[in-house]
């Protein structure tokens, strides 16, 4: 009986690529293995198979086929967005900018995960006239029978470890269910036989879908997704369809304010319907996937860069009141609180008690002149020089709440800009030029907000950190209600970078 490696790990310094065999070892070597859960017996050992970890995958005979799961020891798993434009979504521009739909469900999942996930901007190129870059290969407009006979060389190119795959939302529209079968059980085993575990999302639903002939085939659709994501051992189904569809309606449409408005009005998910999105993926998968070991719980641990904010639990009334912002003893050290832009912005800053201590509470208000897209309250740190050093690979770690009642309040997020340069690393909630698409209003709640891991490039003389609450634009009044609870720029170890 051999033992079969179900995902990547080092040995002796050599990564052991998933579903290769590893030669050589010895009994006690092959068992520490499989309890670990990075490999197989080959065959079925019920005694074996009962000492595996839960995430293993077996078929009836109980041998072990597959797993969905990545051991606390590892890095981060390499992961691919492939699919549609709602692939697309999961693009981020770290330079000054952002995408046409920056917002991603995908990447929403991978924050609340805590960074089980990395999706590197190796600059791959293009494959069948889409560019493959930032670990997303995207079709706008395609359907799975245009898609999927790139997925290999995407796979190839890439070498992911896992693949979120957005297929199917523009095959109700133009091809069979048989089609759409086929593609699916041809992308499955082309990621199966690159070593990737696929995850795969059910239809989102549109706008477009007006006929009963776009509901029958939209339900049987889902149906076979789960269905031969259960006899294909290791792929993994994902509902999407039900986050925000109006039951109410004949037809498989969504509710109001979940999806972006015109131009677009048909099926990508704005603010609010990817972070409802997050969620349901986040219920439904979290269990099969491991956190990154180097994640340590509390604010102020080992892999915090103090000297980027020293003050990451908002402690103490010394801060700076800047541009436009009131409230004597109010702002947390080591802070600044401003609000920039047309005539009429203000912000109050006052601490608010948080169980054992106090956090940073900004009351933001502008009126009396229609606000432009650069009316914003910025809550940030000094420049930090030290602490980092290029190549460094951080992550931004916010911990925020909008409470009351805001008024046009498009978005809050952060970001880590590298001065001296034109990057600018955002959370992964940041949405560009967009307005908030869903009344104008940013969901109310508590969020943990985290960027992508990012190297810090060549030319970075200092680190300055913000925390951003932006309004939307052509509106002649607005509000809101931001406590900030905290802030930390996290640096992963060198060894798992």
């Amino acid at each position: 009986m051999t033992i079969i490696a179900t995902s990547p790990f080092y040995q002796a310094g050599a990564l052991v690529d998933a579903g290769s065999t590893p030669l050589n070892y010895s009994a006690e070597i092959e068992a520490d293995l499989v309890r670990r859960g990075v490999a197989a017996y080959s065959g079925g050992n019920p005694e074996v198979d009962r000492s595996v970890n839960s995430m293993m995958v077996t078929d009836q005979s109980r041998n072990t086929v597959g797993f969905a799961g990545l051991p606390a020891s590892l890095p981060p798993l390499r992961a691919m967005v492939f699919g549609n434009s709602i692939s697309n979504q999961s693009k981020m521009t770290y330079a000054g900018g952002s995408t046409n739909f920056p917002v991603s469900a995908v990447r929403q999942f991978n924050s609340l995960m805590q960074h089980a996930f990395i999706f590197d901007d190796t600059g791959d190129g293009t494959i069948g006239g889409q560019a493959l870059s930032q670990g997303v290969w995207g079709y706008s407009g395609g359907t799975s029978t245009q898609m999927v006979p790139y997925i290999a060389a995407c796979l190839a190119a890439y070498r992911p470890g896992v693949v979120f795959l957005h297929l199917f939302e523009n095959d109700i529209l133009s091809l069979t269910l048989a089609d759409s079968y086929t593609n699916l059980k041809t992308a499955i085993r082309a990621c199966k036989d690159a070593g990737a575990i696929p995850v795969v999302f059910s239809c989102l639903p549109s706008m477009s879908y007006t006929t009963t002939a776009h509901r029958d085939y939209f339900g049987q659709l889902n149906d076979l997704i789960f269905e031969e994501c259960a006899k294909q051992a290791g792929a993994i189904a994902v509902d999407v369809s039900g986050a925000y569809i109006d039951t109410a309606n004949t037809y498989p449409q969504p509710l109001s304010g979940y999806i972006y408005g015109a131009p677009d009005n048909t099926v990508h998910p704005n603010v609010k319907g990817n972070i409802v999105l997050s969620g349901w993926i986040y219920d439904q998968i979290a269990h099969l996937f491991h956190r990154p070991k180097y994640r340590v719980n509390g604010k102020m641990d080992g892999n915090a860069i103090l000297s980027a904010i020293p003050n990451p639990c908002m402690a103490g009334t010394t801060g700076t009141l800047g541009t436009n912002a009131t409230g004597a003893s109010g702002v947390a050290a080591s802070w600044t609180a401003s609000a920039v832009g047309t005539a009429g912005m203000a912000v109050v800053c006052s601490k608010v008690a948080d169980g054992t201590k106090f956090s940073q509470n900004l009351a933001g208000s502008f009126s009396g002149t229609a606000a432009v897209s650069g009316d914003t309250t910025y809550f940030y740190n000094d420049n930090a020089t030290t602490g980092w050093a290029i190549g460094d690979k951080i992550y931004l770690e916010i911990e925020v709440e909008i409470t009351g009642t805001p008024i046009a309040l498009k978005s809050v997020y952060g970001y880590v800009n590298m001065t001296g340069t034109s990057e600018i690393l955002y959370t992964e909630n940041f949405q560009g030029s967009a307005d908030a698409g869903f009344g104008g209003v940013y969901p109310v709640g508590r969020y943990v907000l985290r960027s992508p891991l990012y190297a810090i490039p060549a030319g970075t003389t200092g680190l300055r950190n913000y925390i951003a609450a932006k309004y939307n634009t052509g509106v002649a009044s607005g509000s809101f209600n931001l406590i900030v609870h905290s802030a930390v720029v996290r640096k992963v170890p060198t060894a798992q970078a």
